[in-house]
């Protein structure tokens, strides 16, 4: 049986009833597809993005795809954010943690973002963008909700979605890359690596609350993306996409078995678009290594 046809017979078998899930970057592509996905099998989900019309849209398929004896009764929301700006982050946070203190929050899955452009530039916070969007937010929405994870019954699982293993080591005395060569690749790299590193520190950090934290390559997904990719890439990439990729439908499959299926309940792991783990270097398992991204984190993101 294909990987794909096995997440697919199992995730049809579930009942989601009473569980509940964010998906931030949930207003499209593939986090709107696992949106929908869950909203099938009954959970009660909540989506965040920066455009209110797109999140208004998202939350209107979400109700239309509930359960028959649900639709009308699950709490679909949308909330706005934008991630590249710490001080929104912790504004929407604010704004979603009373939704989840009776309930806990299940599953979190961290799916907005883009492919770097090779231009570095800084947010209005004087954060490098890409660091910002790719990484801080992803740490920074993961931990201020901690308090709401923890109290997940059966444990809660946060599904960072984008391209595990992609380095071997990276410069942790320069993580926003202000001194080294900025291009599209070092950015990639170091994006890769930061979540690398952060899945296994957070999981490793947060053991005791049954809190899993999976960094998981989606494959080649149909979405619009590729349009932040510098030229040279952008054009053969839509070239090539409507052969090579797959849909977000397919993609969500994968992501919602990773943070349903009884095998991923816990840990940190590096995991490709078969859910196979993707291997590690010495310099991503260095607890070192793991406290100095952290601690740049909490600095960087006012937490510490």
């Amino acid at each position: 049986m294909s990987p794909i046809r096995k997440f697919r017979t199992a995730n049809e078998a579930l009942n989601l009833t009473g569980k509940t899930a964010l998906i931030v970057g949930g207003t499209q592509g593939i986090g709107k597809a696992v949106a929908i996905q869950l909203a099938t099998l009954g959970a009660s989900v909540s989506v965040a993005g920066r455009n209110e019309t797109a999140g208004a849209n998202a939350v209107n398929e979400l109700n239309a795809c509930a359960p028959a004896a649900a639709q009308g009764r699950l709490p679909f929301s949308f909330h706005k954010v934008d991630v590249s700006l710490v001080s929104d982050i912790k504004r929407f946070v604010g704004e979603v943690l009373p939704q989840y203190e009776s309930t806990g929050l299940n599953y979190l899955f961290l799916t907005a973002g883009h492919p770097p452009n090779g231009e570095r530039t800084e947010t209005a916070e004087g954060v490098e963008h890409q660091f910002a969007v790719q990484c801080l937010s992803r740490f920074t929405i993961a931990e201020l909700l901690v308090p709401v994870l923890k109290r997940a019954q059966g444990g809660a699982r946060v599904i960072d979605v984008m391209q595990p293993g992609a380095a071997k080591s990276i410069d942790l005395e320069d993580l926003e890359i202000k001194n080294g060569p900025y291009s599209f690749m070092s950015v990639n790299f170091r994006d890769s690596a930061y979540n690398d590193i952060v899945s296994k520190a957070f999981a490793s950090r947060h053991s005791s609350d049954s809190i899993a934290f999976h960094h998981i390559y989606p494959g080649i997904v149909a979405t619009n993306a590729t349009k932040n990719m510098p030229w040279y890439l952008r054009y053969p990439t839509r070239v090539l996409l409507p052969v090579i990729s797959i849909k977000p439908e397919v993609c969500a499959e994968v992501l919602v078995y990773a943070a349903t299926a009884a095998e991923f309940a816990t840990g940190g792991r590096l995991l490709n678009d078969s859910l196979e783990d993707v291997k590690s270097t010495d310099f991503m398992s260095d607890s070192a290594n793991w406290d100095k991204v952290w601690n740049y984190s909490t600095k960087r993101a006012g937490l510490d």
